[in-house]
């Protein structure tokens, strides 16, 4: 980064606003934080990520269109030696290797719950008549008792 009177007071401001955690490594941002996700945000208007602001003043300019992932799975560090760049399927996909995924009822669309789904697979009657009774489609019956869908329900 270009070392300028106006680079080096947004850095000094930006370091005013983390403190580094010694047993994980990463620097906790103590400014505001976006709810419900805990992602620190940096500047006025437009506020952005800090962890997006972090990646440009440490490391290098951001390619548009791509995101900023944290190796420690911490929404609120600004680490740059924790945070790496990756596309929207890179980031889906780092979620899910790290069990963040919205499974079953921490999915805010789910309809049904973990026993409701033990109880649709163990019920005998047409996919139809189960469907209507927990106001569902046939094929949610279908992909619930072939676990296609809910498949983290034993």
């Amino acid at each position: 980064m270009l070392k300028t009177p106006m680079a080096e007071a947004l850095l000094e401001l930006f370091e005013s606003h983390f403190v580094p955690e010694p047993n994980s490594g990463c620097w906790l941002w103590l400014g505001s934080l976006n709810r419900p996700n805990g992602y620190g945000m940096f500047g006025q208007y437009p506020r952005r990520g800090a962890h997006r602001v972090a990646f440009g003043l440490y490391k290098h300019p951001i390619p548009k269109g791509a995101h900023v992932l944290h190796r420690c799975d911490m929404p609120c560090c600004v680490n740059p030696d924790h945070l790496f760049l990756g596309s929207v399927l890179d980031n889906a996909a780092d979620k899910i290797a790290k069990g963040r995924d919205a499974k079953g009822t921490k999915n805010g669309q789910a309809k049904l719950t973990e026993d409701s789904v033990r109880a649709i697979r163990t019920d005998r009657r047409a996919y139809s008549a189960i469907a209507k009774d927990y106001g569902v489609s046939t094929t949610a019956i279908y992909e619930v008792k072939n676990r296609i869908w809910w498949k983290h329900v034993t």
